[in-house]
């Protein structure tokens, strides 16, 4: 998780995964749900998700989010896409944002 601009609001959350095969690649609404039964704060929850190929590393093996916000930070960086899908995969794994209408009547939680 990391947070990249938004015009609106300042910043929004972004999850930036690693999917085990290009085929099982999830999109943002499973993300959501598996974290929302995970318990996490609705305000943590992703907004936006971005499927790459690997995380890129720091000298000491830790996850270099600055690099992440950079990348993803960009206002187009959406079209750069790191990962090769397939037509199917691609749209469910496009950069997708949660409308503030969904956020307020509760969308962003799972089934109970």
């Amino acid at each position: 998780m990391i947070s990249v601009p938004d015009d609106e609001r300042g910043e929004m959350v972004c999850a930036v995964v690693v999917p085990e095969s290009v085929v099982e690649a999830p999109d943002l609404a499973a993300v959501v749900d598996f974290l929302t039964r995970a318990h996490l704060m609705k305000q943590k929850l992703p907004e936006r998700l971005e499927v790459v190929e690997s995380l890129p590393r720091t000298g000491l093996a830790k996850i270099a989010r600055n690099e992440l916000r950079t990348r993803f930070g960009r206002p187009d960086a959406h079209w750069a896409r790191p990962l090769e899908v397939s037509a199917s995969t691609q749209a469910s794994a496009n950069v997708m944002r949660m409308s503030d209408a969904n956020a307020s009547s509760g969308m962003l939680h799972g089934p109970e």
